[in-house]
């Protein structure tokens, strides 16, 4: 069976993953670490990292305070509209 083009909301929701992962091995940290140091339960911590989307704001701050994680939001807010 063919592959299926993913749209660009999900490749976005690929690219935040794989930002998130670099981070964390650019800082030392698995997600368990990461999980101790940002508060956030383990298991909420993979399943927001699988889907970005789900992601709180002030998780996302945590992640970022604990790994340096560099945030960006490039399109602008009407294309999600």
């Amino acid at each position: 069976m063919p592959r299926i083009k993913s749209n660009r909301f999900e490749q976005e929701r690929l690219d935040i993953k794989a930002e998130i992962e670099a981070a964390m091995t650019k800082s030392g940290n698995d997600r368990q670490s990461l999980s101790k140091k940002t508060g956030i339960p383990y298991s909420t911590l993979c399943v927001h990292i699988k889907d970005p989307d789900r992601m709180t704001l002030s998780e996302l701050r945590r992640i970022r305070k604990v790994t340096g994680l560099k945030v960006m939001i490039e399109a602008p807010a009407s294309e999600y509209v």
